[in-house]
């Protein structure tokens, strides 16, 4: 049964013309993960493509535990969701910090401040008017 939510973000998907594939890669843990005494969902390969534009993102992606335990896989709204909070990422890394409640003294919190910036960077070139973020940052 597709909710209001998955509606939503299907509609998304269609009106913009990008196809959505989730696949299965393992359970192992996430990079920001400090040890292996937590629970987490399976590791997805997320790609989501633009074929008029040849436009294509790839990423990995963790389910929730409750997913995973349940045999759920990811769906559009999932990943889209997630994709609209991390899309504006704040490219200062003092910013950074002060949103997310990290240390600005941490080289981890550098290291992950790097890559979410990256990713910021991948899906503004997929997502690339103001248009298409503004309806994706209404996926909610």
């Amino acid at each position: 049964m597709i909710t209001d939510y998955g509606k939503q973000a299907n509609d998304f998907l269609t009106k913009f013309g990008i196809t959505f594939n989730a696949k299965f890669v393992d359970s192992s843990c996430p990079p920001f993960c400090d040890s292996n005494k937590h629970i987490h969902g399976n590791k997805y390969k997320i790609i989501l493509s633009r074929p008029l534009t040849q436009k294509k993102i790839s990423f990995s992606f963790w389910n929730s535990y409750n997913d995973s335990q349940s045999g759920k896989e990811p769906s559009a709204y999932d990943v889209l969701s997630c994709c609209a909070s991390g899309i504006n990422c704040p490219d200062n890394f003092k910013d950074f910090c002060a949103e997310f409640g990290y240390d600005v003294d941490s080289i981890k919190t550098l290291k992950t401040f790097k890559l979410c910036v990256k990713q910021a960077e991948k899906l503004n070139n997929l997502f690339n008017t103001e248009a298409m973020v503004a309806e994706l940052q209404n996926i909610q």
